[in-house]
């Protein structure tokens, strides 16, 4: 069993669990598969840490995967306020405005 901390994702201490003999991954409140995040993208603490713990995910070998939480589909309640939480990453962690930031 390997616990591995990858930084900040969900909250702070979200660490990958791999059982490799076990072939079995747990990241818990990162990935929702099948499903979509929860609102406000599950209220992560870090958005790009969330965003880059699904490309470190697909580095372990599993065959079953264990995310924790999944309750209903949610796309159709959940798709906007998750794309404010992702705006608002932007805006907040990565300190980019887009079109409407300005260059000194």
């Amino acid at each position: 069993m390997r616990l591995e901390y990858p930084g900040p994702n969900h909250a702070e201490g979200n660490s990958f669990i791999h059982a490799p003999g076990r072939r079995v991954l747990m990241l818990v409140d990162v990935i929702f598969a099948g499903w979509v995040p929860f609102s406000n993208l599950s209220l992560s603490a870090f958005v790009p840490g969330v965003l880059r713990a699904h490309e470190q995910a697909l580095s372990y070998d599993f065959d079953h995967f264990v995310g924790g939480h999944v309750r209903l589909g949610g796309a159709d309640v959940f798709t906007l306020p998750n794309a404010w939480a992702m705006a608002e990453s932007l805006r907040l962690d990565l300190n980019s405005l887009g079109p409407f930031s300005t260059v000194p």
